[in-house]
Order: C-alpha cells, then sequence, then structure tokens
C-alpha cells in the first residue's frame, strides 16, 4: 500500500557510465543523476500529476519510478536509499514517449490513445501506470479535459498513477481531488535551466517561452507569444506560481520550524538529564541516611555523655570540696573558711 522511493536514479544516468553514455550516444561531460525522493500511498496520494519545465526531466522520473519497480520486482539491486519501499504490483504500463506510424496511420495522439485503450481493457489491481504528457497531441482544451478524465477514472481503482502534464487544468484537477497530488521540478530563475530536483507538492510552470528564449528565438517572437497569451491562461500562471512562491515560504517556514524544535528536543534533554541527575542524587542521599543518621546519633551520643559526665564532676566537687577544706581547717588548726570562700574554689 506504500510507494517509497528515497534517493532513486536512473542506472543508465549512473556516472560510472558517462564513457558509454559518450560512445553510444555522444554525451558529452560526466554528470550525475540527481536523486528522485517520491512517495505516495494508496490510503493517501496515490495519483501524482507531475509538471515542470520542458526537457526538465519529468519522463526521466517516471522512467525512473517504472524501472526501479520492476527492477525490484525481478529480483534486481536497485539504484535507491535505505529505507525505500516499493510494492509488488499484478500489472505494468507505460505510455511515454512518441509511437505515431505513418504505416499503422497513427498519429502521436491516436497511438496514445490506444495504448491506454489496451491498458484498461487488461487491467488488474494493484497496478502501476505512467502516462507521459496525458492527453497531449490534440486540441489542448479537450486534450486536457480527456487527461482528466482518464486520471478520474484510474483514481477511482487501487493502484498508483504517476502522469506529467503542461495542461494547468490536469495541475488544478490534483490540487482540489483528495487523494490526488502535485509534483514539480525545479526551474532556476537565476540562470534559466532546470535543476531536476524533484519536489512533492510543488505545482511547476512550463516555462516554454523562458527555454525558447534561452534556445535563441528572436526576442520580437517571444514579446509577441506573451501579448497572445489569454488573460485567463496569464492569470492562472500568475496563481501557479503564487502557489509556487508560497510553498517555497511554507517550506522555508518549515525548516526553520523543525531548527526550532531541534533546539526545544536539546533543552528538552538537557533538562531530563538535570532532572536524571538530581534524582541519582536524591536516591543516593536517602541510601546513605541511616548510616549518617547513625553517625550523627553517635556523635550528639558522645558529646552528650561528656557534658553529662561535666556536670556530675562538678556536683560531686561541691560537697567534697566543704569536706576537704574542713579538714584542712582542723588539721591546720585555723578558723572555718566562709561558704563564700568554698565557692569561690570551686569554680
Amino acid at each position: 500500500g506504500k510507494l517509497d522511493l528515497r534517493a532513486g536514479r536512473h542506472p543508465l544516468l549512473d556516472a560510472g557510465l558517462s564513457r558509454l553514455r559518450h560512445e553510444a550516444w555522444g554525451e558529452e561531460g560526466q554528470r550525475s543523476a540527481v536523486p528522485l525522493h517520491l512517495a505516495m500511498a494508496l490510503e493517501g496520494t496515490r495519483t501524482l500529476v507531475i509538471s515542470g519545465p520542458n526537457a526538465g526531466g519529468k519522463s526521466v522520473a517516471l522512467k525512473t519510478v517504472g524501472l526501479l519497480c520492476a527492477m525490484q520486482q525481478a529480483g534486481i539491486p536497485i539504484p535507491a536509499a535505505e529505507g525505500t519501499v516499493l510494492p509488488v504490483f499484478s500489472f505494468f504500463h507505460a505510455t511515454v514517449g512518441d509511437a505515431q506510424s505513418i504505416l499503422n496511420s497513427l498519429s502521436t495522439f491516436s497511438a496514445r490513445m490506444g495504448a491506454i485503450r489496451d491498458a484498461l481493457r487488461d487491467l488488474r489491481e494493484p497496478f502501476l501506470i505512467l502516462l507521459d504528457e496525458v492527453g497531449s497531441g490534440t486540441d489542448p482544451a479537450e486534450g486536457a479535459a480527456l487527461g482528466e478524465a482518464i486520471l478520474l477514472h484510474l483514481h477511482a481503482l487501487k493502484g498508483f498513477t504517476l502522469c506529467s502534464t503542461h495542461y494547468e487544468a490536469v495541475k488544478a484537477r490534483a490540487l482540489v481531488t483528495e487523494g490526488m497530488g502535485n509534483a514539480g521540478l525545479e526551474f532556476e530563475e537565476a540562470t534559466g535551466r532546470p535543476t531536476y530536483r524533484f519536489t512533492m507538492g510543488q505545482v511547476g510552470a512550463s516555462r516554454a517561452l523562458e527555454i525558447a528564449e534561452r534556445s535563441g528565438l528572436p526576442a520580437s517572437i517571444l514579446e509577441e507569444a506573451r501579448s497572445l497569451l489569454p488573460e485567463g491562461e496569464k492569470h492562472l500562471r500568475e496563481v501557479l506560481r503564487a502557489l509556487e512562491a508560497e510553498i517555497a515560504a511554507h517550506e522555508r517556514e518549515s525548516g526553520r520550524l523543525k531548527a526550532k524544535g531541534a533546539e526545544l528536543d536539546a533543552a528538552r534533554r538537557g533538562l531530563e538529564a538535570d532532572r536524571q541527575a538530581a534524582e541519582a542524587e536524591r536516591v543516593k542521599l536517602l541510601a546513605t541516611l541511616p548510616e549518617r543518621a547513625a553517625a550523627w546519633e553517635a556523635a550528639f551520643l558522645e558529646h552528650l555523655k561528656a557534658d553529662v559526665n561535666r556536670q556530675s564532676v562538678r556536683k560531686v566537687a561541691r560537697k567534697a570540696v566543704s569536706e576537704v577544706v574542713e579538714q584542712a581547717a582542723l588539721e591546720l588548726e585555723v578558723e572555718q573558711p566562709s561558704t563564700r570562700t568554698a565557692a569561690v574554689l570551686l569554680k
């Protein structure tokens, strides 16, 4: 019931295969795949709409999820981090790429619709379905509506569906439907380039005009294109950009709160350590209290004994002095001393 892919990487994009990629396809330079973090659940988000810039990594994300799920189900170790959990599926389907055919009189759109038709006919639960650019290749309004309908149909069943899209209506559908979610590929405004970083909960913009500008299209054409954008489309793009900014702000605030929470946890642990130390000291004191009390009692009694002895000596001494003085007077044949004199002798 859970699909939790942590730091997943497409095997063919491993940095160790750079030389082979260069020989096979002429790839220049050494590049490492940006890890993909993705979490879905049948009781949570089970349908995911992936959006973002052209050439930003949407199709690669779909292929990575599908390939790694198929590999683990075949018992092949996968390039992913510890903690990854992937389900066992009864049915796989992927409509990725262009299957148009002149011989079979298939356009891009009709080929994709035929593949989806076959998938729906043979579908078994639980399933994993990957749809690249769902509803594309035809009238944008009809294609978007068809994409929404396909997703809603699959969403009602037991399985995971991932699709990529540039249609704002499909992105909006994921925002308002329980159990559907958005994920976006990041675009760096400063450089005008995709970063290939995948973020759950983010709505990605297509950035077609920015990418066309980076590709060298004349500025006059780009300006004309911007002026021709429908007002509703402009407004929706502004809303999506505002959502992106809000999500980024929430992530920053979440990071700040996590840091604050970590500080509070550390302080709480410190207080708990102090409490435990004080408790240990109290237990130790209670354990030695009988011994200490006995020592205090012995010392007190010793002091009391000495004091009692002194008092006894004084009492005996008073009587003895009188007798001594009297006897001394008789023997010396002198006058008996007064009581006051005897008292002075006793001091």
